[in-house]
């Protein structure tokens, strides 16, 4: 159970511990705590079920729109910009998206 609630408290603990948490914490943390509720052979039905709720309660959250908004803060990050925790595609998704923003924003800047 301890070995469980592990990643959890890890989780909690940099979000209480940074003196101005960031929303950029936050895909990385997820992922972190997805990635520690993976099912393993040893687990016993008890901790393996309770994973799957972690995990069910964890995949529903932060979705479409909210989710690149996150993914893009992350990447705006220094400590977490290479996003390792997303695939190649996905990773090339994020900075296009923000090529784009800037390309708008500098066009909103320059017809001013």
């Amino acid at each position: 159970m301890v070995r469980l609630l592990s990643p959890l408290k890890k989780a909690t603990t940099v979000l209480c511990d940074e003196s101005r948490p960031t929303v950029s914490l936050i895909v990385p943390l997820k992922h972190m705590i997805e990635q520690s509720m993976a099912q393993c052979d040893e687990d016993s039905s008890t901790i393996a079920q309770m994973k799957r709720a972690i995990l069910k309660d964890f995949t529903d959250r932060y979705q479409g729109e909210q989710n690149k908004f996150l993914q893009e803060s992350t990447a705006l990050d220094p400590r977490f910009r290479s996003l390792h925790q997303l695939n190649d595609s996905q990773r090339e998704d994020v900075f296009d998206r923000l090529k784009l923003k800037a390309t708008q924003m500098q066009n909103q800047i320059l017809s001013a």
